[in-house]
């Protein structure tokens, strides 16, 4: 068969993409070391981008709007002291979403490392103990090998 046959199909890039956000949300599988740091480190910095990017531009187009009523004047007008004010309620909303998805993406990770140690997901919960908790689990998830070859969770990461 001719490589430059027509048979030959390519996955189009957004089918590709897609598959890639929904395995960063997703809770099932098992990743590895160097991906849950890159997820650590990575992700904080992504969302907030994200949220700058829609943030700031929204704001310059409601700042100088000629419109008479904004969502950022209708806020003001309802607190107290709109010098205080550091946040549109828009802005809060985008950032409780960016937080939102940030959380979704972090346990997600933590999850599908503890899969790779072959362990429950349930076992994030010992985290909620202080200090000790988050240590204990950032050794286990950032520093600890996951279990070798198949386990009830998946195949091995690559």
């Amino acid at each position: 068969m001719d490589i430059a046959s027509p048979t030959t199909h390519k996955r189009p890039i957004l089918a590709i993409v897609g598959s890639k956000i929904a395995r960063l949300f997703g809770f099932s599988g098992r990743i590895n070391r160097s991906t849950w740091w890159l997820i650590q480190l990575g992700a904080p910095i992504v969302f907030f981008g994200l949220f700058l990017a829609v943030a700031v531009p929204l704001s310059l187009v409601m700042e100088n709007s000629s419109e008479p009523a904004t969502i950022k004047d209708v806020y003001r007008a309802n607190s107290e002291d709109s010098r205080t004010d550091p946040l549109t309620s828009f802005d809060q909303v985008l950032l409780s979403c960016c937080l939102l998805g940030y959380w979704i993406v972090y346990l997600a990770a933590n999850v599908k490392r503890l899969h790779d140690h072959n362990n429950s997901g349930l076992w994030i919960f010992v985290s909620v103990i202080p200090v000790a908790g988050a240590i204990w689990l950032t050794v286990v998830l950032g520093f600890r090998k996951g279990t070798e070859g198949v386990n009830r969770y998946g195949e091995p990461p690559r």
